[in-house]
């Protein structure tokens, strides 16, 4: 649902490069994603004998994740990256509400260029070589699709604290299109010549809310206190028959490997797939 003069969205869309839809997601649709996010982490403990801390609070959320964390680091990013994958993230992403706006904004032909992003900021647990907070740069290098792209990020708890890792942006930098930078492992960095610190600006969202932005606005994630946990997820719209896209032939800068080597061996077995088969099904 949005609430507001969908004109006056659109026009603040424009001037600012960012605008918020309030409750452009079911709040059923985001327990949901924070259940089954919540479930992959518990799952692993268990696998693992490891005590699994009861309840669904933040704090409980939080403690369980760390626990995996310190104890597997490998199957921690390996339970990130399936959170990327989940129907229900891509369901929450691709509300009516957000449709809607995104059409009224002029994108015709829909498309996604790639897999949405979970977003998962945890004060003092930090990946060695990874990120926590990203420095300021521009998603549209990360795309090189149609000029009016744009990113849709949820928030899947309350970030009404500047000190909750919100998303930070500067308003209006998208107008100046793509400023020079640096490219690294995550992120097309903005030269820091190119704006100025003082400019950002925190977004402060309740859960089920949504931040849509252009693909050349300057953002980052902000300072979070160490106890605390946030979940987000994105994706991005791009417009395939937008004028320059079509001259340039839809490009795609994603590339997809697929790796059929088995990777645990001996396995599948018969025994292993039969069962599947042979259970009554549950009605």
């Amino acid at each position: 649902m949005i609430h507001r003069d969908m004109n006056a969205l659109v026009q603040f869309y424009k001037e600012n490069g960012y605008v918020v839809l309030k409750e452009a997601t079911k709040q059923d649709n985001v327990q949901t994603v924070i259940g089954e996010i919540h479930r992959l982490f518990k799952e692993q403990l268990k696998f693992l004998g490891i005590e699994v801390v009861k309840g669904e609070s933040d704090a409980v959320i939080l403690a369980n994740v760390g626990r995996l964390f310190h104890h597997d680091l490998g199957r921690y990013k390996a339970t990130l990256r399936q959170v990327n994958k989940l129907f229900s993230v891509q369901r929450l992403l691709t509300s009516d509400s957000i449709i809607h706006f995104v059409k009224v904004l002029g994108l015709e032909v829909l498309s996604f260029p790639t897999d949405a992003v979970f977003h998962c900021m945890v004060g003092d647990l930090l990946i060695p070589d990874g990120y926590m907070r990203l420095i300021a740069h521009q998603d549209w290098p990360a795309m090189q699709s149609s000029l009016d792209s744009v990113i849709v990020w949820s928030s899947l708890m309350d970030v009404i604290s500047e000190t909750n890792f919100p998303l930070e942006v500067i308003p209006g930098s998208h107008h100046n299109g793509l400023l020079p930078g640096i490219t690294n492992d995550h992120v097309y960095e903005v030269a820091p010549s190119y704006y100025d610190i003082d400019h950002f600006k925190p977004i402060l969202v309740e859960k089920g809310d949504v931040i849509v932005f252009s693909s050349f606005l300057i953002h980052r994630t902000g300072k979070g206190e160490t106890d605390r946990i946030r979940f987000a997820c994105s994706t991005r719209y791009e417009n395939v028959v937008e004028t320059t896209n079509i001259q340039r032939a839809y490009p795609s800068i994603h590339t997809r490997i697929v790796d059929r080597e088995i990777k645990t061996k001996d396995f599948p077995e018969k025994q292993h797939v039969a069962h599947l088969f042979n259970e009554p099904a549950e009605t």
